[in-house]
């Protein structure tokens, strides 16, 4: 819980540096130009430069959490499981990634056609809006790419590693992942977050590498930014939805499958030949 203390306390002293920053330009610009400076015109500056803040909150987040590895001399390869992992792990990762994405939206989708949880779905849309609009490139690298590895550093990686210290592996994947439910801030994310979250800790303890959590993720942010930009939304029907909901079960139940059957520990090849 420190770490994750740790975590939120930079995201708020920097969003609050950043914001203040960006305010302050914008002032200096209006006043410069001679025109009048409003508090709503500095809110929807700061607004729209969300994803800029983002990527500076997750690239000091990682910065900070490999220098306090360093300071305490700790072998980050091992301790946070940069470790290769082997082509197939990869691919079912990607699988993996995108199975996910096709569930949760599918059933997500039809959650909210059905008028339920409308409070809960528009509070997600007013926290992802300033970070997922504006200029795909800085979204997809963002959103689709640094956040999701810094999060895995986070998770999967530093509380991970300290969760498997002193607790079993079921309850560290059960613990980091709703820690990282949590992290999201309301109840849409959170929910399918801490899901994802199991998935993304059973995948680092089969494989012993953070690398397919990272790709999985990966996929998973970049499926949800880029799709719905590409495809018409009169396309996308209740029976779309339904066939998200199948494939991605179907892909996710295989991609644990092959996770497990894949990546068989000492352990447990000495159980299976006695």
């Amino acid at each position: 819980m420190g770490y994750l203390l740790l975590v939120l306390v930079i995201q708020v002293v920097v969003s609050g540096i950043a914001g203040m920053v960006i305010g302050f330009i914008y002032a200096a610009t209006s006043l410069s130009s001679g025109s009048e400076v409003d508090i709503l015109g500095i809110e929807n500056y700061i607004g729209s430069s969300m994803s800029i803040i983002f990527i500076l909150n997750n690239i000091i987040t990682a910065v900070t959490i490999l220098i306090i590895y360093r300071v305490r001399k700790k072998n980050i390869k091992e301790e946070l499981q940069f470790i290769k992992s082997n082509n197939l792990n990869m691919i079912i990762a990607i699988i993996l990634g995108l199975s996910i994405w096709l569930f949760d939206s599918g059933v997500l989708s039809i959650i909210q056609e059905a008028g339920l949880l409308a409070e809960h779905f528009a509070t997600m849309e007013e926290t992802l809006s300033p970070i997922t609009q504006g200029n795909m490139f800085i979204v997809i690298i963002s959103v689709g790419i640094i956040g999701p590895f810094v999060e895995e550093l986070i998770f999967r990686g530093l509380i991970y590693k300290t969760l498997i210290k002193k607790f079993s592996v079921l309850w560290t994947i059960i613990i980091q992942a709703i820690l990282f439910g949590l992290f999201h801030f309301n109840l849409i994310q959170s929910a399918y977050a801490t899901l994802m979250g199991i998935l993304l800790g059973y995948a680092v303890y089969k494989t012993k590498s953070i690398w397919p959590a990272v790709l999985m993720h990966i996929v998973n942010n970049l499926a949800s930014s880029i799709i719905p930009e590409l495809v018409p939304e009169a396309i996308i029907t209740r029976g779309v939805h339904i066939a998200f909901i199948i494939l991605g079960t179907i892909g996710v139940f295989a991609s644990i499958y092959l996770i497990k059957s894949k990546n068989i520990s000492v352990e447990e090849k000495l159980k299976i030949e006695i």
